[in-house]
């Protein structure tokens, strides 16, 4: 496969999916998101918005401006909401292409996948936007461009904070001019959570995204009873309870005790000369989360995926299409069980043997 031709491909695929955007998919997600936009444009106070989200400013500017757009052109909120998740697309197949672990298969992979193409095209989310950020802050470290790779992932986290994290891991690999990576990253975090600074609702920017009961294997410990009672079987309620509540209580622990177990195995490999890649590294945060957390959905693997296929492009594939699958054609607990097996093989895998099989380039 050519440059050219690869080129042409992705551009005919992005094509294709901004068409399907203005027919297809709806989420609860997009009303939840305009109603914070129309918050956001249409506030006195404009770091003040009335309908306040969970993420920084980066999210509200990007779910505004495609109201903007709607209001000027007459589309729908829908359509713009889904096109910079389409744009975002590209620029990760293309940074992809442009990496050594990556190349032109890597592109293709990535765009043609089920979870990157509903995501994008169905969904009407952010988080691939976010991801794009994340991405090209490693691509520009690989150049050895401190400053770019350290604003990259700040704009990152203005969309989506988790991936904030990845400073550490960045900051270690970067043997020169930490303080400037360190520096443009902290500046764009700063700008873009002038709310927090503000002392407008301390606390919410530092509170994992996740939906206890919706996602996750909390959806089974929830919903399973209740279906198995329906269904004239044992009741298990009395015992799930007790878990339930311990979970929904400190659920949101477990994304603080991922990401500080995280930053510690990153400082010792550190300490200890043994360097993976960056890619491997970002990976091993993501799918951790996803398959720690008990409020996680299977949209969050688009957060993982362009790692994926920088370290393991056979596994990031047969993922990206099981889940996608069960997703449509399966049932909801059964697709969120099934998904998370295959995920906790791969973390495992990866923390016996991601140090001595990935080497930093």
């Amino acid at each position: 496969m050519t440059p050219m031709r690869l080129t042409v491909g992705l551009v005919v695929i992005t094509l294709i999916k901004l068409v399907l955007a203005a027919f297809w998919g709806w989420t609860n997600d997009i009303p939840q998101t305009l109603a914070q936009a129309e918050a956001f444009l249409y506030s006195p106070h404009l770091l003040r918005p009335a309908a306040p989200s969970i993420f920084p400013l980066g999210y509200y500017l990007l779910a505004t401006a495609p109201l903007v757009a709607s209001l000027w052109t007459g589309l729908s909120y829908a359509f713009w909401l889904k096109v910079p998740a389409i744009l975002a697309d590209l620029l990760i197949a293309l940074t992809l292409r442009a990496m050594p672990r990556g190349g032109e298969w890597a592109a293709f992979l990535y765009m043609a996948n089920p979870v990157s193409f509903l995501l994008s095209v169905y969904h009407g989310q952010l988080h691939t936007a976010a991801t794009a950020g994340a991405i090209l802050a490693l691509w520009y470290a690989e150049r050895h461009r401190a400053v770019a790779s350290g604003v990259a992932l700040g704009l990152a986290a203005s969309v989506r904070q988790h991936f904030g994290f990845l400073i550490l891991p960045l900051m270690l690999g970067s043997r020169t001019r930490r303080l400037a990576l360190g520096g443009g990253f902290a500046l764009v975090v700063f700008l873009s959570n002038v709310t927090l600074w503000s002392g407008w609702y301390q606390g919410r920017l530092a509170a994992p995204h996740w939906a206890y009961g919706a996602w996750g294997y909390s959806m089974a410990l929830l919903q399973g009873p209740r279906v198995l009672a329906l269904l004239g079987g044992p009741s298990l309620t009395t015992f799930t309870e007790a878990v339930r509540r311990l979970f929904h209580l400190y659920g949101p622990s477990c994304y603080w005790v991922w990401a500080a177990a995280f930053w510690i195995w990153v400082w010792r490999r550190d300490r200890a000369h043994q360097e993976g890649t960056l890619a491997s590294s970002a990976l091993f945060l993501l799918v951790g989360w996803y398959v720690i957390g008990p409020g996680f959905g299977v949209q969050w693997l688009v957060w993982a995926l362009p790692f994926w296929l920088l370290v393991d492009r056979r596994q990031a594939r047969k993922v990206g299409a099981g889940g996608t699958a069960r997703r449509f054609f399966g049932d909801p607990a059964f697709e969120q069980g099934h998904d998370r097996e295959d995920l906790v093989d791969v973390l495992f895998r990866q923390l016996g043997n991601i140090t001595a099989a990935t080497r930093l380039e």
